[in-house]
């Protein structure tokens, strides 16, 4: 089965430099009323491209988090960053089905 995405917004400690250029350093991850601070240990790309797995386009940064390797959103028309993150398989159930069954 293929693992299901959605998009979630998230904050994020960010670098300006003096050209405009963004350097994410930390993302504040929010989960059943706790957040935690994930430190960006390196920023390996930048480029412009969309998420296809829970949509949205803008920058997609790929960043090292400990051994992890992920991808960073930053959405340029609404000005806000967002992860792929994985959809609780409890949601799954809760779910419309869209099956029908025909005899």
């Amino acid at each position: 089965m293929a693992e299901r995405r959605y998009r979630k917004e998230v904050s994020v400690d960010v670098f300006y430099s003096l050209t405009g250029k963004k350097k994410p350093l930390r993302i504040h991850w929010e989960a059943e009323g706790v957040t935690k601070k994930l430190k960006i240990d390196e920023v390996l790309e930048c480029v412009p491209r969309a998420s296809l797995l829970a949509g949205g386009a803008g920058l997609r940064y790929q960043v090292r988090i400990g051994r992890t390797t992920t991808y960073l959103f930053f959405d340029e028309q609404t000005e806000t960053w967002f992860v792929e993150a994985k959809q609780p398989f409890a949601d799954y159930d809760n779910e419309p089905q869209t099956a029908t069954y025909q005899a």
